[in-house]
């Protein structure tokens, strides 16, 4: 996990020097750098809708990481792919706020993050059909749970890519929705540790003949 904590920092770190006015831009007095602060308002947009994205991931994260106790090569893996996109992130940002108007920018922003959902969607699914990866007595429908929780996000992601033909504000909405569905189920299933237990006993322990 501290590994995936430091990317994880790296990556939110660096989303802010995305932001930045243009380099041919001559500035001479307080009301064209007022001006030139204005006219980089999508940068600041796109800096909290990532800040908020990666800061997602990285709860969701640790959430899943609650219930799991032990890894193996191919979670490992899994995490590393997570961890790839979630990296990328600030790349994808900056083509955001520099051509918010265009589709193809939100488009390739959506799907970078739908990306990154469905790598962590795959590294749970994974883990959790593995039962010796798992801490003792998560049950069943915590696990399913958790899945549609964990999916919530990739899948909206995903489908608000043609809505940025549609109007530049759609996608936006969608992205918000996100957060407010997660919100809305663990307040229709209990929040905190009813949701994600915290185990008495933890075993994270490799498997696999993993040291």
């Amino acid at each position: 996990m501290f590994f995936s904590d430091a990317v994880f920092a790296i990556a939110i770190t660096l989303l802010v020097i995305e932001i930045r006015l243009p380099d041919a831009l001559r500035i001479v007095d307080d009301r064209e750098l007022v001006d030139a602060l204005v006219t980089i308002l999508p940068g600041y947009v796109s800096y909290i809708v990532s800040f908020v994205v990666i800061g997602s991931l990285w709860l969701k994260h640790h959430d899943m990481y609650r219930m799991i106790g032990g890894y193996d090569a191919r979670l490992l893996v899994l995490n590393l792919l997570f961890l790839l996109f979630v990296a990328f992130l600030p790349f994808p940002t900056g083509i955001l706020g520099r051509y918010p108007a265009l589709p193809i920018a939100e488009a390739f922003y959506a799907l970078w993050v739908a990306a990154a959902g469905f790598a962590k969607l795959a590294m749970w699914k994974y883990a959790s059909r593995r039962k010796w990866l798992l801490e003792r007595g998560v049950r069943r429908e915590e696990i399913a749970r958790a899945t549609v929780r964990y999916a919530i996000p990739a899948v909206v992601f995903l489908v608000s890519v043609p809505l940025a033909w549609v109007h530049w504000l759609a996608p936006i909405v969608a992205w918000c929705l996100a957060p407010l569905a997660s919100m809305a189920l663990r307040h229709r299933f209990g929040a905190g540790d009813r949701f994600f237990p915290r185990p008495s006993h933890r075993r994270r322990t490799p498997v696999g003949g993993l040291q």
